[in-house]
């Protein structure tokens, strides 16, 4: 009996599966990320994954620029949206940064807390986020795979300054004019490309960049139709290199041939 009070009064519990001896292994950020980016996204998948993100910040403009350059093109989605500090944003940045048990808000599109690195890690290298707050608070934080392989970087470093090469491509936030919203910046376009970064591209990379292009701008068309075509309040714009994307019905309700029948509901969870 001595000895219980003693291991409780020491904050300790008595439960015998506290008192299993265990391995922590933390796995190696290069080879984890590396292997992630193996998840099947094309670059309009991946590109809709990023736009959910900035639906869910209640935004109500999205700008996506594709920037051909060889192997220094590069891509950035920009919204208005409410914006993130700089905790937010490094929770954020955290692989598996929520758990899908937990209840959410039934406008969050997000599931895993993974959307927006594996997305972005499918297509890049290099993945810089800067976000400014409705307060003028602004932050960045930077994935760069790069450095993360190197022999002399241990654990997940995330690192708090744009790379030396980005330049002003970080600035869209400060370029628009905008009080509060998030640049998502993808660099080093490796999955992108289909090339060797330090290659010469040809003409047919270049074709193969414009393509990828056309195919992303009917692609978010059509998944984002709803909120392309809603009424004015809740409407929301996207633009491709600053030209405005039209929403494209699949179900075509205004067409003769399409026939429309009452709803049905359904019970779910004490709700209809």
């Amino acid at each position: 009996m001595e000895l219980r009070l003693g291991a409780q009064q020491m904050g300790q519990s008595d439960d015998p599966v506290n008192e299993e001896e265990y391995d922590d292994l933390a796995p190696d950020a290069s080879a984890m990320i590396e292997s992630m980016r193996a998840y099947g996204y094309t670059l309009s998948t991946a590109i809709a994954d990023l736009i959910d993100n900035s639906i869910a910040a209640h935004c109500r403009n999205i700008w996506i620029r594709f920037e051909w350059d060889k192997e220094n093109s590069w891509i950035s989605v920009t919204d208005d949206g409410d914006g993130m500090s700089k905790n937010t944003l490094v929770k954020a940045m955290k692989l598996g940064s929520q758990n899908p048990r937990v209840k959410r808000d039934p406008a969050d599109l997000g599931r895993f807390g993974l959307g927006l690195k594996t997305a972005s890690f499918s297509q890049a290298r290099r993945l810089t986020v800067i976000s400014t707050t409705g307060s003028g608070q602004s932050s960045l934080r930077r994935w760069d795979l790069d450095h993360l392989a190197k022999p002399e970087v241990e654990g997940w470093q995330l690192l708090r300054s744009a790379h030396p090469e980005t330049g002003d491509r970080a600035d869209e936030i400060k370029r628009r004019g905008l009080t509060s919203g998030t640049q998502v910046l993808l660099e080093v376009l490796d999955r992108v490309m289909g090339s060797t970064p330090g290659i010469d591209l040809d003409s047919t990379a270049e074709d193969h960049f414009v393509n990828e292009v056309n195919r992303t701008r009917e692609h978010l068309e059509m998944v984002f139709h709803r909120f392309l075509s809603d009424v004015p309040t809740n409407r929301i714009q996207i633009f491709i290199n600053d030209n405005p994307i039209e929403a494209w019905d699949p179900f075509v309700p205004n067409h003769p041939a399409t026939l429309k029948f009452p709803p049905d509901n359904f019970p779910i969870d004490k709700s209809t």
